[in-house]
């Protein structure tokens, strides 16, 4: 048994059955909550660049497309009207961690003039700054977020389960806003095709184990569940063609329309917190 503590619920953590995408090493099972999680000491950020610059760019490069940018505008406004239930935008200081291709900045700037982005690729950088006219600055790696200016509301859109440390992230940034939005995949164990193609995660969350996370964290939770489409019908093999059928010719959308539907079984987990600072 490892002596490694889960990020959850802090108890203890076993090798699981698949690898790591930096070193092909076994990821960590919690023995009590189910979650995963990649094996420390972290990789070393040489093994990092390696990935990301490497696999990971090549397989995004196939997939970003007019589709992909159309998804993603579809996915910030749920985004931003979930938060809005919550907290005011107008006017709000506002960060996007990991902006992608910046479409979340785009739509959160129809609030408030004081909104910019975090991010690492230099594609989606100057996609952000060129095409969509919107605030964005070169960010290296996790460390770069424990110095951060405070804002009112820190977002980060499937970007938390990227970090290779992310509870040592995600308190940091406690004392940097006063509001934390965080949309992260769904994970379940038993979905074996979920575990097929990692795309560089290091944290493996369900509802549950997420919830208790934040709790652990000292996060009050204002909100949070699951989202989309139900996660059987989504990855399962023998639901695919049923699913792509579907998507293709009802919906006319990947994810089936379904970006702003609360779905405690959904494949993504969507949270907002309140930091008490």
């Amino acid at each position: 048994m490892s002596q490694q503590p889960c990020i959850a619920c802090h108890a203890s953590t076993k090798n699981w059955l698949v690898n790591d995408n930096f070193r092909n090493t076994p990821l960590k099972v919690c023995v009590t909550c189910g979650h995963v999680q990649i094996a420390t000491p972290p990789p070393n950020p040489e093994q990092i660049i390696q990935y990301y610059e490497g696999e990971y760019s090549k397989k995004r490069a196939v997939y970003v497309n007019e589709t992909y940018m159309d998804i993603m505008k579809k996915r910030a406004k749920a985004q931003a009207d979930y938060v809005r239930q919550f907290v005011p935008l107008e006017q709000a200081k506002m960060l996007d961690i990991g902006s992608g291709y910046g479409l979340l900045i785009k739509e959160l700037s129809k609030y408030s003039k004081e909104v910019s982005g975090l991010e690492y690729d230099d594609r989606c950088i100057t996609y952000t700054e060129q095409v969509l006219q919107q605030k964005v600055k070169k960010i290296y790696n996790e460390t770069d977020l424990l110095d951060i200016e405070n804002h009112d509301v820190v977002f980060m859109s499937h970007v938390l389960e990227h970090f290779m440390e992310a509870d040592k992230v995600l308190s940091a940034l406690k004392s940097k806003a006063r509001f934390i939005f965080i949309e992260i995949p769904s994970y379940t164990p038993g979905i074996n095709e979920q575990w097929e193609d990692l795309q560089g995660h290091t944290q493996f969350f369900s509802l549950a184990n997420f919830k208790q996370f934040l709790q652990n964290q000292g996060l009050q939770i204002l909100d949070i569940d699951g989202y989309g489409i139900s996660q059987p019908f989504y990855w399962l093999k023998n639901r695919r063609r049923l699913r792509n059928w579907f998507c293709k010719y009802i919906f006319q959308d990947w994810f089936m329309q379904q970006y702003d539907r609360p779905n405690p079984n959904g494949i993504w987990l969507r949270a907002l917190v309140a930091t008490g600072r």
